[in-house]
């Protein structure tokens, strides 16, 4: 979702407000995980800063939700974290909140409507404490979020995503272990 809010006054205090909202979808490619398609999202954090939360909102059209991957590569990452696995769910969409602070199950039985509120229900990761491991890293790099559909049949289409990187420039204390003489 994007938007962009106008306000326009003059000398005389007259004040008008507009808001646009527009949403772009990309095309979620049916079976793309076998060959490394789908959707890319990145987004680039040019100073040191400490991370002190993440969280990932996604709006994802897609008959069959148990068909998607998602991934999301730190900048200090080897290799992608995995957010949601493959699974047998048969509910479609997703219009969901990864955060580490709850427990709701991503997959819960019940279809999420790719409709605004945009990010209304609110999940954890497939493993608790995928997302806390970014805490107090340095944020500086590159991350990117990869979406993709893992099962011939059913193609989608990806509403929004919202990579919500909660950053301070406090370089967290590090604590030695006392030792014992």
């Amino acid at each position: 979702l994007h938007s962009i809010n106008i306000e326009a006054s003059d000398y005389a205090y007259n004040l008008a407000n507009w808001i646009y909202k527009w949403i772009i979808t990309q095309t979620l490619p049916d079976n793309g995980c076998a060959s490394g398609q789908g959707v890319i999202f990145t987004k680039e954090v040019s100073e040191d800063m400490w991370v002190e939360d993440v969280d990932l909102g996604m709006v994802i059209a897609h008959e069959a939700r148990g068909d998607l991957k998602v991934t999301l590569k730190g900048p200090l990452d080897n290799a992608p974290i995995k957010l949601i696995a493959s699974s047998s769910d048969t509910n479609p969409s997703y219009n969901i909140l990864i955060d580490d602070a709850s427990t709701d199950p991503i997959d819960n039985d019940r279809r999420d409507d790719p409709v605004p509120p945009f990010f209304k229900r609110v999940v954890g990761p497939i493993m608790d404490g995928r997302l806390d491991a970014y805490n107090n890293t340095n944020a500086k790099g590159t991350w990117q979020v990869f979406i993709c559909d893992s099962n011939p049949g059913v193609s989608g289409a990806v509403y929004g995503v919202d990579l919500r990187l909660t950053l301070t420039t406090d370089q967290p204390q590090v604590y030695l272990p006392l030792v014992n003489r």
